[in-house]
Order: C-alpha cells, then sequence, then structure tokens
C-alpha cells in the first residue's frame, strides 16, 4: 500500500473521467471522510529472459523488435499530445525508462549468446556482426542520454524530446538490418 504522499498521484489519475469507474470512485472519496488507499504492484523478476511466444529463434528477434517499435510509437504520440506541455507525466517517464532498458537488455544477449553462436556455425557474416555489435555501443550511449535526462526529478519535454529522437534513426534502422541479416541465419 503506497503511502499518502506516493499515493496521491495514482488516485488523481484514477479519478481522470475517461478511466473505467473514475466518477464512482471520486463520489465514493467525496462520501467518506476516510482515505482510500492504493496499491502498488510491481512484477516480481524473474531469473532468465522473457518468455517469448515464437516459432523460432527468428521469429523472437521479430516479436521483440516490433515490442521496441511500438514503445517508440507510444513515446512519440505521447509527445506529440502533450501539445507544448511543460510537464513530463509519470506514464511518458515510464515509457521512456521503458525503452531505455529493453534494448540494452536485448543487446547483451544478442552480443553474448546470439552473436557467438552465429558466428561458430556461419562465418560468413562476421563483419555485420561486428557491425551490429558497434551500433548496440551506440545505441546504448544514446540511450543512457535518454535515461538521464528522463530520471531528472525537473525533467521537461523541452529538454527530453531531443533525447528521444538522438536514438530514433538508429532504434529504427538497426532491427530492420537484424531482420535482414540475422534472421535467415536463424531459419
Amino acid at each position: 500500500m503506497l503511502d499518502r504522499a506516493a499515493r496521491d498521484l495514482p488516485f488523481a489519475r484514477a479519478l481522470r473521467p475517461r478511466r473505467r469507474g473514475g466518477p464512482r470512485l471520486g463520489r465514493y472519496q467525496a462520501q467518506t471522510e476516510r482515505t482510500i488507499p492504493v496499491v502498488a504492484l510491481r512484477e516480481n523478476a524473474r531469473p532468465g529472459p522473457p518468455v517469448v511466444d515464437a516459432s523460432s529463434p527468428g521469429e523472437a528477434i521479430k516479436v521483440v523488435h516490433d515490442v521496441f517499435r511500438r514503445e517508440l510509437d507510444l513515446i512519440r504520440a505521447k509527445f506529440a499530445a502533450l501539445g507544448g506541455g511543460t510537464t513530463l507525466g509519470a506514464q511518458l517517464r515510464v515509457n521512456c525508462l521503458t525503452l531505455c532498458a529493453g534494448p540494452g537488455n536485448h543487446h547483451a544477449g544478442e552480443d553474448t549468446a546470439l552473436f557467438p553462436f552465429l558466428a561458430d556455425r556461419h562465418p560468413h557474416p562476421a563483419p555485420v556482426l561486428d557491425r551490429l555489435r558497434r551500433e548496440h555501443e551506440r545505441i546504448t550511449a544514446l540511450l543512457d542520454g535518454l535515461r538521464r535526462v528522463v530520471s531528472r526529478q525537473d525533467a521537461d519535454p523541452v529538454h527530453v524530446l531531443p533525447e528521444v529522437e538522438r536514438p530514433t534513426a538508429g532504434l529504427e534502422a538497426h532491427p530492420s538490418c537484424e531482420e535482414e541479416q540475422l534472421v535467415p541465419l536463424l531459419e
């Protein structure tokens, strides 16, 4: 259960008219003297990689890449919806931080497991694997910049948007290149 200070923002979001049950919850709170509690649910981390429902390793890579593409599209849409606002909302902050963590974990798995596996079985794509590793390093540096800006308490959209735009080209081109070069080797 969240303490009073941490409870107020999520409770206010739950009261918004477009939220299912928001108006009823607001009326209920107005009719009682007690503070309606808010419980935060957090996923327990599981060891190992996430479960990806795919029919092959190549299909699994595409599924993971599609998740990153959707997250990036969602972040862009949320920035567009701000319409010049000066507050970086909690959900947009969470989306940006999720985007920062995801590719790094994915790339670490590729660098330490997938790429050596492919190099052992298919020596001809070595230059491609080296290029993809270098791209991983560049994307990681760009996402670290985004993470630093979004994690600041005083983060505002004017400073965050350029940090979202910096890695965008790489986050769009890199998965397509991987799919073009690696998926045929995995199928």
